[in-house]
C-alpha cells in the first residue's frame, strides 16, 4: 500500500505547529533525530516525507500525527461583546 501524503500541506502544517512551539528548525532537529538537511524540505514541501517521519515530527511538537497531514480547522478568534 503507497503513502500518500500531500507535501505542500504536511509543509504548512509542519511550520504552523513548529512555531507554534517557538522551536526552529535546529530545534526540532534536535528532538526527532532527524536533521535539519532533511526537515528544511519536508517544511519547504519539496520533499514528500517517509512513513515515519511525520510520527517523528508530531511526537517531538506533542501533537497528534494527523494534524501534520490532514488539513487544519480554521482558526477561530474571539471577540468580546461590542
Amino acid at each position: 500500500m503507497a503513502f500518500l501524503i500531500d507535501p505542500k500541506l504536511f509543509a504548512s502544517n509542519m511550520k504552523y505547529f513548529r512555531e507554534r512551539q517557538s522551536y526552529t528548525v535546529k530545534e526540532l532537529a534536535d528532538h526527532t533525530n532527524l536533521t535539519t538537511a532533511v526537515l528544511q524540505p519536508l517544511e519547504s514541501g519539496t520533499l514528500v516525507p517517509t512513513e515515519h517521519q511525520p510520527t517523528a515530527i508530531a511526537s517531538a511538537l506533542m501533537i497528534k500525527h494527523g494534524e501534520l497531514t490532514l488539513p487544519r480547522s480554521p482558526e477561530v478568534e474571539y471577540y468580546g461583546s461590542c
